[in-house]
C-alpha cells in the first residue's frame, strides 16, 4: 500500500482534497437550507392532558391545568430558541380556560409576540397560532 502512495502525484492529491472541500461547502449549504426549512414550518403543541401524562387519573383540574401550562411555557420557549416563526398551541375547546390562560400568559410574560386564532378549518375554536 505504501508503494501505491508514493506512485501518486501531486495532482490527484490536489484534486482529491478540492472535491472534498466541494462535498463540505454541499454540506455546509443543504445544512443551511435544512435549517432554515424547519424555521419555515410551523410548529404543533397538542396540549391535551392526555398527550401530555401517562395517566390522569387522580390529578385535579387544577394540576391538569399546571402541567398544561408548564408544557405551553417550555414548548415556547423551545420554539423562541430555535427560531421557529410559528407555533400552533392545541388546547381544544373546552370551557375556555386553557386558552384563556395561554392568551393571558403570552399578553403579561410575551407581549411582543402576536397571536391569533389557529386556522378554524383544521382546528375550530380549539387552538391558537402564535407568532415568534
Amino acid at each position: 500500500m505504501l508503494e501505491q502512495l508514493k506512485n501518486i502525484d501531486g495532482k490527484t492529491i490536489l484534486d482529491a482534497i478540492h472535491s472534498k472541500e466541494i462535498d463540505r461547502t454541499k454540506l455546509k449549504e443543504r445544512s443551511r437550507k435544512e435549517i432554515q426549512d424547519m424555521r419555515e414550518t410551523t410548529l404543533e403543541v397538542d396540549l391535551h392532558i392526555h398527550e401530555l401524562v401517562e395517566n390522569e387519573s387522580g390529578l385535579e383540574p387544577n394540576e391538569k391545568l399546571e402541567i398544561q401550562l408548564n408544557h405551553f411555557e417550555e414548548r415556547l420557549n423551545e420554539a423562541i430558541k430555535d427560531k421557529l416563526r410559528k407555533v400552533v398551541f392545541i388546547h381544544g375547546v373546552g370551557n375556555g380556560v386553557l386558552k384563556m390562560k395561554i392568551r393571558n400568559i403570552l399578553d403579561r410574560k410575551y407581549s411582543k409576540l402576536r397571536y391569533q386564532d389557529a386556522s378554524f378549518e383544521k382546528y375550530k375554536f380549539g387552538a391558537t397560532l402564535v407568532n415568534l
